[in-house]
């Protein structure tokens, strides 16, 4: 191009046209479904279909599995986001387990479209846990 506007124009639309995509392809994540899904696909065999700890696999673990409707509810009533992010990413072992027991799903979310895949499949997972909480 020639006419170094036209360049930097083009470049801005197709930067906001990638994050309006972005953002979209994320709401629709939200909303659709999909946290429960990553929920029964990843979590419910050990932390059960409710989420009350009671997996099939749960009596073979060490320790039993936690409650996860009980999270906002241990926390003071607020559910801790930012500490559920960093459980199922993997940035933090969860106190008692000795070793980690849980496995790093942000690894596995990341296998198939990186990072940013793995960060919006994590905040689809925690929206649905969030809505599971027992009040």
């Amino acid at each position: 191009m020639d006419d170094p506007r036209k360049a930097i124009r083009l470049i801005a639309s197709t930067a906001v046209a990638t994050v309006l995509a972005f953002t979209a392809g994320c709401a629709s994540l939200l909303g659709n479904g999909e946290g429960e899904a990553l929920y029964a696909d990843h979590c419910a065999g050990c932390h059960g279909h409710a989420g009350r700890g009671d997996g099939p696999i749960a009596p073979r673990l060490g320790r039993p599995p936690s409650d996860l409707r009980r999270l906002a509810r241990d926390n003071g009533g607020s559910f801790p986001e930012t500490l559920v992010y960093q459980v199922v990413e993997g940035q933090r072992l969860v106190d008692g387990h000795g070793t980690r027991d849980m496995p790093v799903w942000g690894r596995v979310f990341a296998r198939d479209g990186g990072e940013a895949a793995a960060t919006t499949r994590i905040d689809a997972l925690i929206h649905h846990l969030e809505r599971i909480q027992l009040r």
